[in-house]
């Protein structure tokens, strides 16, 4: 596309709005005004001082860069970009900026708008494709990186980046974005490559008046300057032309119908070249037009009719010159709010280094400023005269604000947030609340919110069960028996108020609430008596480690004021302390408990002492549960500082169960703290209690009717994700017809079965609780009251083979219940051996991990069908493994956890593939741990019936996807191969350097790079019209990957693998 030069027209495409009328004959030359000529060369003067300009404040910004001044280079680049337009060197290197500050949502958006102009910019690209990894959007990032490793096969990081992106997508998923009409895979990388518009620096340019176009400037001059009221400046209606003039773009598109009265030109003579010299460009510019204007287009259509229109592209490019605006205006200490260790970081020099690092209140205002401003100035003046106050007037504006540490509160000032072009905002929302922030809706909330909105918003994100209610002004009085209240007696005892009710709230949860002297206050109905108490105006919930508070009041009442800030936390309590933002584990974090390779340094896999924790969520049956058991993480020791407890749930025998179960809660103690609770309505406050890991039902209190109501609270706890264990004295003093309806509330078919001492042993291969927890007891021997009616999976011990009693039947139980756990200890006699498993099902009995060692030398894992193992035990590579003291540890009993915990040893060798278990679904995860273990360092050997079983498309697939090896399935199976004695293994190996050539057979693989050939064909064999390889060595990140066609692993492969071991 050309922004210069004056407009031809095509010959067989003629417009009724073109400029130019025609083109000229050899003879004739087209008359150019002397202003236009004179604006011109102005313009090009001028072009190249700005020009000279944006390159001078673009090595600036590369200065700061690589002193890691990250902040200031990216105000550099800012400025470049506003001087000289949005080149796509300037924004490629705003990206890198961006990513450097982990503000992935601002780096993918430079990276966008490079591409835009650039779509073979193999720079932008990839740094938009890490933008993405870091935002989660796996699907987006993959597809970037494919079309760098298609195109730049030279950029190796790529290919290291698109495996790590992989694995991520198969544990996460694609990504989800909020805005629909995104095209991840746009602009395609053939795509035409062109300038960014430059706008017009011209003093009529600038001269923006009302905002309105000014008639006289555009059609023939205007006499009062930059006195005038109107606008001289460009706008997205029309079109500039080479006298500075706005020509209507309506007019363009033979749609104008204000005819002389447009407030535009009419007049194309001195139009440039553009879409409106083409009629293939109208017609498009017409659709898309035509689809924008239409309510029924939806958003995906319009994006992809403004990404293959030239006027489509030019309005994009007007959207990323607003954002440039919007972004650059942010302050430094956001753009550092994303650093992990601010400590060390330079993101800022001190010389300009922003002293706004305080705790802020953040205003959500994504609808309508203007009007919040107008009816809330004495809120923004109570609420700076204690916190910095900022505010939020996007949807990207507000994810950065959210991550900030700093963040002390929320207010949602309108009903913006329940919209979905803004719910990509929500999560963080939650995740805020979850670890300890306030959020309060109020403001222009409860005016402009749908009932519909407001109950699924509340619903769905908090889990709450708010009902939209009703909608009058009143006097409400304070409510003594909440919180909040109690905390803040500043607040004012009563006020009048016209607002919003919620109903379907706790009565503790209300601030305000009318009483049986409220009437409704009217000037236009009758006053009458209010009825309804169980609704209030004012709410405030716990939710998660933080809360969640709704204001109705729709006029902005001077004493609501007082309201929102004791909701915020600002008004007699002390200001909040900054509440644990929870953080999204990174693919590299992900990574830190995969080994390095033998020798390096290890990784314990726990997270760092200054890392912010996760609270444990509140297990509130309403609201959206995360319990610790739920996620099977709780860590294995406490300090005396740590908050999380286990309940101990006594109701009935507490001097017997005290004495019985001391054991048992002794070792409990040792791991968390207990709470013993005595009482249904102590439990049932207790149940709110962020802190809560789970609880043990100690006697079978829960089964008499007077607890129905916490037997409720219980379920609801259990279906949210929390953990409840039967045992102690439970299965002494339970009445056996109690257990099946106790157990119904639950979902589970669990009745009373056999009393008797029976030996059990672990259920190893069904349960997961015992695949899992590798120190339980294999063998144990209790009384207990057995279970019928139990499904095998949730067996944790099962009565040994060869025993006639109980085959059905199981005295210890763990079942998932929706997104809990609900477990059973039968032992009547609190019998040490069962302790274990009481400490498993609260995920308690696992060491801090560390390293896995189980053995105190070195072992080679070996992976293959357990029927097969015996023939591989006879080759020489065993034997020679077994004269040198090598452990040989196979997956004949070992499930895939335990297999992956192996791979985190120091002491193993290497992971050696011997069949197909890798194209079967079910073993694909443990597929992606191996190769977790290549690429950080380890050795993993392919052999044996692997080539051979393997089909060639899964055999493509596992190896591109696990190592990015382009290795394929060649049709050869027989062939005289040579070594490759360039290759830096063999060189290694005087033995097998001196066997030049040997017969070869088995599944042998093309596509393999030189360097990582041992043996190799004569080049240009078979259908293929390739080199045939039957053994590869290749490098993959830290460690390597090798394969081995040979149908026996003969001497000289046994060789070559004990090498790759370092034997």
């Amino acid at each position: 596309m050309v922004f210069s030069g004056l407009a031809i027209a095509e010959p067989d495409l003629i417009s009724p709005r073109r400029p130019i009328n025609q083109p000229p004959s050899e003879n004739q030359h087209l008359k150019v005004s002397p202003l236009a000529v004179k604006r011109r060369e102005a313009r090009k003067t001028t072009f190249a001082h700005r020009k000279e300009e944006a390159e001078k404040l673009k090595e600036e910004g590369n200065g700061y860069f690589r002193e890691g001044c990250y902040v200031e280079a990216i105000g550099k680049y800012n400025e470049a970009a506003k001087i000289v337009g949005q080149r796509p060197v300037i924004m490629s290197n705003l990206a890198v900026a961006y990513l450097k500050l982990e503000q992935y949502e601002f780096a993918e958006w430079a990276s966008d708008c490079a591409l835009l102009y650039s779509p073979r910019m193999a720079k932008a690209r990839f740094r938009r494709a890490l933008a993405r990894k870091g935002l989660g959007m796996n699907k987006g990032a993959e597809l970037d990186l494919l079309v760098i490793t298609k195109h730049y096969s030279e950029i190796t990081e790529a290919q290291d980046e698109l495996v790590k992106v992989r694995w991520q997508k198969k544990k996460n998923g694609d990504g989800e974005r909020a805005e629909s009409d995104y095209d991840e895979e746009y602009p395609p990388y053939d795509g035409e490559e062109w300038d960014p518009p430059l706008e017009s620096d011209s003093e009529e340019a600038k001269h923006t008046g009302n905002g309105r176009a000014c008639k006289f400037h555009n059609r023939g001059g205007c006499n009062k300057g930059s006195k005038c009221s109107f606008s001289h400046a460009p706008d997205d209606k029309s079109v500039r032309d080479e006298l500075g003039q706005n020509v209507c773009i309506d007019y363009l598109l033979g749609k104008c119908k204000q005819g002389p009265n447009c407030s535009y030109a009419h007049m194309v003579t001195y139009l440039l070249d553009g879409w409106w010299s083409s009629l293939k460009e109208v017609c498009a510019a017409k659709k898309l037009r035509a689809a924008m204007n239409d309510s029924s287009t939806d958003a995906h259509t319009i994006n992809t009719l403004e990404n293959t229109s030239i006027y489509g592209r030019l309005k994009k490019a007007r959207d990323y010159r607003s954002d440039l605006n919007l972004y650059s205006a942010l302050p430094p200490d956001v753009l550092k709010s994303r650093l992990k260790d601010k400590g060390c970081n330079k993101a800022s020099s001190s010389a300009n280094a922003s002293p706004e690092n305080d705790p802020f209140i953040l205003i959500l205002c994504l609808e309508d400023e203007e009007m919040f401003n107008n009816i809330n100035g004495h809120l923004l003046k109570a609420l700076r005269t204690k916190l910095r106050v900022v505010r939020a007037r996007s949807s990207t504006q507000a994810l950065t604000y959210l991550d900030a540490p700093e963040l002390a509160g929320v207010i949602v000032a309108d009903a913006g947030i329940v919209d979905r072009t803004n719910s990509n905002v929500v999560p963080k929302l939650v995740d805020f609340v979850k670890g300890g922030g306030s959020i309060v809706f109020g403001c222009l909330f409860p005016s402009f919110v749908a009932s519909s909105a407001f109950r699924r918003f509340f619903s769905q994100n908090f889990g709450l069960n708010w009902q939209y209610g009703s909608y009058f002004r009143t006097t409400f009085f304070k409510n003594p028996g909440n919180d909040l209240v109690k905390k803040n007696p500043s607040l004012s005892d009563s006020y009048s108020m016209k607002a919003l009710h919620v109903q379907g709230i706790p009565a503790a949860s209300a601030l305000y609430k009318a009483n049986e002297s409220s009437r409704t206050q009217s000037l236009v109905f009758p006053s009458t008596s209010v009825s309804d108490f169980d609704e209030s105006p004012a709410v405030t919930t716990r939710f998660g480690s933080g809360f969640v508070s709704f204001l109705g009041d729709v006029n902005a009442e001077e004493s609501s004021t007082k309201t929102i800030l004791a909701m915020v936390g600002l008004l007699d309590a002390p200001p909040p302390s900054l509440p644990m933002v929870p953080r999204v584990e990174t693919p590299e974090e992900a990574q830190t408990a995969t080994p390095k390779k033998a020798g390096g340094k290890k990784k314990s896999g726990k997270k760092k002492k200054n890392s912010p924790q996760i609270p444990l969520p509140s297990p509130t049956p309403s609201a959206s549960v995360e319990s610790s058991t739920s996620s099977r993480n709780i860590v294995t020791s406490y300090s005396p500082y740590d908050k999380r407890f286990i309940m101990q749930l006594t109701l009935e025998y507490g001097g017997v169960v005290d004495n019985v179960v001391k054991q048992q809660l002794d070792a409990i103690q040792v791991k968390m703290n207990i709470k013993k609770v005595t009482s249904e309505s102590r439990a049932i406050e207790l149940l709110s209690s962020p802190h809560l890991c789970g609880i043990f039902a100690t006697d079978p209190g829960l089964t008499n009717p007077e607890h129905a109501k916490l037997l409720k609270e219980l379920v609801g706890y259990v279906y949210g994700g929390g953990c409840l264990v039967f045992g102690g004295t439970f299965g002494s003093f339970v009445q056996f017809p109690d257990l099946e309806p106790l157990f119904s509330e639950f979902d589970l078919h669990w009745s009373a079965g056999s009393y008797t001492r029976e030996s059990l042993e672990t259920n190893l291969n069904e349960n997961e609780l015992v695949e899992t927890n590798l120190f339980l007891p294999n063998k144990i021997s209790i009384k207990a009251l057995f279970l019928s009616g139990v499904e095998i999976e949730d067996m944790v011990y099962t009565t040994s083979s060869g025993s006639g009693y109980a085959q059905d039947q199981s005295a210890i139980a763990f079942s998932n219940v929706n997104k809990g756990h609900v477990g059973y200890i039968g032992d009547v006699n609190a019998d040490s051996c069962t302790t274990p498993s009481i400490l498993a099902m609260f995920d308690l009995l696992k060491p801090r991990r560390t390293a896995t060692k189980p053995l105190p030398h070195k072992f080679l894992l070996v992976l293959t069908h357990f029927d097969t193992i015996e023939e591989y035990e006879q080759t020489p590579l065993f034997r020679e493994l077994k004269e040198k003291d090598v452990d040989i540890i196979t997956d004949e009993r070992l499930s895939d956890p335990r297999l992956a915990d192996l791979l985190s040893s120091r002491d193993l060798l290497a992971v050696l593939v011997l069949d197909d278990m890798f194209s079967v679904p079910e073993r694909e995860w443990l597929g992606h741990q191996v190769a977790a273990y290549a690429w950080s360092g380890g050795t993993v050997i392919f052999g044996g019936d692997f080539g051979v079983m393997t089909p060639p498309d899964e055999f493509e697939r596992f190896l591109s996807d696990n190592f990015c090896l382009p290795w394929k399935i060649s049709s050869a199976t027989e062939l005289t191969v040579k070594l490759n004695g360039d290759n830096r293994l063999i060189r290694t190996l005087p033995y097998a350097a001196q066997q030049e050539s040997v017969n070869s057979g088995g599944a042998f693989i093309y596509d393999v790079g030189p360097e990582a050939m041992v043996y190799r064909s004569q080049p240009g064999l078979g259908p293929e019209r390739t080199t045939h390889v039957p053994v590869a060595y290749a490098d993959v990140g830290k460690g390597h990957v090798a394969y081995f066609g040979h149908e026996e692993i003969t001497e000289l492969d046994a060789t070559l693998m004990l090498a790759m071991m370092r034997l």
